[in-house]
Formats: C-alpha cells, structure tokens, sequence
C-alpha cells in the first residue's frame, strides 16, 4: 500500500529506523553539550534528565523518544545551543526543562485540544496552524472531545478491517491527534512536527474521518521515507503545476506529494467499496474522481526529473507505474 513499500511490516521497520536516528541525535547532543556546558543552561532539567530518558528500557524509552513532543524539544534544545555556540547569540527559543512524568502523559493522549499543546511546539507548528487560545495548566476536559476520540478509534478499526494490520502502523506513525474547530483545513501535517496530525472537526461522517486519517498517515510514511532516503534535490520552486483534484498549485515537491497520497487514497477506497458497510454510493464516486485525477496527474508527474535525487526518480516511476496499470485495467476514464 505505501510505495515503495510491499508490506506494512516495512513501513514499521521505517518507522523504527528513525526513532533509532533519533536516540542517536539525542546521544550526540547530550555529549556535545555535557562538553560545552553553556551557563545559561538550568542545572537541572535538561541534560541530567536527557540522560535519564536515554537509560530506560526500550520498550518505554523507544515511545517517548518517537513521540511528537521529544522531537520537537530536541530539535529545539538542538537550535538553542547551536545558536548559542555561533556569533550570533542565544536567538533560539530554550523549551521548557524535561519534565520526564509530564511526557510520559502527553505521551498517552490520543487527541488533544489546543490548551494542552505547550508553548514550545507552539512555535513550530505556524503557519499550517495559529493558536489562538492561551496554555491553561489543567484545563477540563471539553464535552465533545470524547465523542471525537471514541470516532477517530471507530475509524482506525475500521481501517484496520480493510486493511489489517494497518491499526498498528497508524499508531506507530501518528502520536496524536490534535483537534480544531473552525479552522480552513480538513486536516493537516508536516515533518517538522513529525507524529502531529491536525484534524478539523468538520469532517461529517466515518468515511470521511477515515479519509482524513489516511490522508496524513501517507504524508507521515513519506515524511520518514525522506528522512531515510533523500528524494529531491530542493524542495523549494515556484508553485505553478496544477493539482487536478483541487485546482490548487503546487511546486513539485508538493505535487509529487499530493500524488503519493492520492495512490495510497485510491488503494483505501477500492477496498472501502467493497467492505465500507455505509455510504458505499459515496466511496464509488469518490473513487473515481480520486482516479480520474490521477490520469491527469500522471503527465504532468513525468514532467520534470531535475529536482529528484535518484531514489526519488525511483519512487516517481513506481507512483507512475502505478497509475499506468490502473489505465490499462480501464478503471480511469480519460475522455
């Protein structure tokens, strides 16, 4: 299901691999920062407690380290002391000391609303997302955030019975879910925030829950096939390629993307038309117009080559593959 992937076994191995690259980074900068010990660094909080994460066993150490939250305030930790080592000054954000039994409890959640997220990950969520309300240290609970995790449970099962064992790989990849109302999105990720889904709250039914889930679960296998294997040789360029499912542009980075994605939404629903129990009218036209994008994509997909690196040529051409047989099953009507 996940190029260029055969099993979800792999995309689990994948998975691994980078919170073992992780701990290493982790490793790297404890030493590097237990020889140069800045004095603006707290005596307690940080190193002392890095190193005593880095000490548990695997089995809870390995979730904590690939949770959302320690990436996030390692790379932070990792920013500060590199600007503090270079000319410029501490211009970097220190995160708050770590607080082992609090990430231990973030670390267990599965949805959050925008009061739990702290300040630190608040800084490098914009621009997909600008918090609007303060931190509230032990906020209650809002009376519809337990119907939306009872729904998004009910759609990863129901994913996993499409698709069995991709329960498991939905864990894996994604930390948590927070959850938004009134925002422009229906749902939302990016790298730098590897594990984080944004979910809007306007999604209407399972299907599209579902939808959305396995929307960003292909974005969060993506993000980790090019923190393992380069693919492009920038991502930056002018958006000027044409998404045929949204109108939007796109640069080509973001078109390849959309591309894997909507291979991966493709596969889901050929599945969900025939097993989905509700709106199966709904899965067939969303199948086709998901296919039909596809058909138009694929031109444009083959378009352009000098922004890839050679395993990412490799991934286009099997995306491309792809799109070509579900042509020749005379399952895309390219009239």
């Amino acid at each position: 299901m996940f190029l260029p992937f055969t099993t979800l076994h792999e995309v689990i191995a994948l998975v691994d691999r980078t919170i073992d690259k992780r701990r290493t980074r982790a490793e790297m900068l404890l030493t590097e920062m237990s020889f140069r010990a800045h004095p603006a660094l707290p005596a307690h909080g940080y190193l002392d407690q890095l190193e005593r994460l880095l000490f548990y066993p695997a089995e809870l150490g390995d979730g904590l380290i690939g949770s959302t939250w320690f990436g996030i305030w390692l790379d932070t930790l990792g920013r500060w002391h590199q600007t503090l080592s270079a000319a410029q000054g501490g211009a970097s954000m220190l995160p708050p000391p770590l607080d082992l039994d609090a990430l231990e409890d973030l670390a267990g959640r599965f949805t959050l609303r925008e009061e739990a997220v702290p300040d630190f990950i608040r800084a490098v969520v914009p621009p997909s997302h600008s918090f609007r309300c303060p931190v509230r240290t032990g906020a209650p609970q809002r009376p519809g955030d337990r119907g939306w995790e009872t729904a998004l449970h009910t759609a990863i099962a129901s994913a996993d019975n499409k698709v069995p064992g991709l329960a498991r790989v939905i864990n894996r990849c994604i930390t948590h879910f927070l959850i938004l109302d009134d925002v422009a999105f229906r749902s939302c990720s990016a790298d730098r925030y590897l594990g984080l889904v944004l979910l809007s709250t306007s999604d209407q039914s399972l299907i599209d829950i579902e939808e959305s889930i396995i929307h960003e679960l292909g974005h969060q296998v993506l993000y980790r096939i090019e923190s393992d294997t380069p693919l492009f040789k920038s991502k930056d360029g002018e958006e000027t390629l044409v998404l045929p499912w949204s109108g939007s542009k796109r640069n080509y980075f973001g078109f390849l993307h959309a591309c894997y994605i909507y291979l991966i939404l493709m596969e889901y629903y050929e599945k969900a038309v025939q097993m989905h129990p509700f709106d199966r009218d709904f899965c067939r036209e969303r199948l086709a117009f998901i296919k039909s994008g596809l058909a138009g994509a694929r031109p444009i997909l083959l378009e352009s080559a000098d922004v890839l690196t050679r395993d990412g040529v490799a991934l286009r051409d099997a995306m491309a593959g792809q799109m070509s047989d579900a042509l020749v099953r005379g399952e895309v009507e390219t009239a």
